[in-house]
């Protein structure tokens, strides 16, 4: 079994979120996959992505 995955369930762990929503918290974006709409607005606005780190 892989190390990834959890002996009990046999699904993939969840990653911790390493950004958050500026106004709301309770948005958050573990930084894989595709971004969420906020996080790629944020960017465009010419800010940096460090900006909605937690």
């Amino acid at each position: 079994m892989s190390e990834l995955t959890s002996q009990r369930t046999g699904k993939a762990a969840k990653s911790p979120p390493k950004y958050a929503h500026p106004e709301n918290p309770r948005k958050t974006w573990t930084g894989k996959g595709r971004p969420p709409n906020w996080v790629r607005e944020h960017v465009q606005a010419g800010k940096p992505i460090e900006d909605l780190a937690i």
